[in-house]
């Protein structure tokens, strides 16, 4: 069992990590901590401030766990067919990513990836760069490998 100040140790520290990386506006995240297990909450503007806000948390020393329910609310949503094109347009561009037999929807900013690729790091490196597309605010992949 983790200590109280201990706890309390742990959020500061979170919050100073995440206020300090510039990649990231914590301005609207909550950080709580209960025996060493964080909870992130709040809003950001990309999945890419999201996935470091979370890297970020879990590099902190004296964590147990760590829950991310942090929401991507994009302040300037783009249409979900420019979103998949570009999606399309980065997974034909990867050389690492067998993007053939991979077929992209997107619903209100989430992309769904469905298909097969040959490799398990083909799945992670597709959903990856679907990530990185403006406009995502999630990633469902349902790629298996063949």
């Amino acid at each position: 069992m983790v200590p109280p100040d201990d706890d309390e140790r742990i959020r500061q520290s979170v919050l100073d990590t995440l206020c300090h990386d510039a990649r990231i506006d914590a301005t609207n995240i909550a950080v709580s901590v209960a025996g060493g297990h964080v909870h992130l909450r709040g809003i950001v503007s990309d999945y890419c401030q999201k996935r470091a806000a979370e890297e970020d948390t879990r590099e902190v020393e004296g964590i147990a766990d760590v829950v991310d329910d942090i929401e991507v609310v994009s302040g300037a949503s783009r249409p979900d067919c420019a979103i998949a094109d570009d999606v399309r347009n980065v997974l034909a561009s990867d050389a690492a990513v067998y993007s053939g037999s991979i077929v992209v929807g997107v619903i209100n900013g989430t992309v769904y990836l469905n298909g097969t690729v040959p490799t398990s790091y083909q799945i992670e490196k597709a959903c990856d760069d679907a990530r990185e597309v403006e406009g995502v605010v999630n990633v469902v992949c349902h790629l298996t490998v063949s």
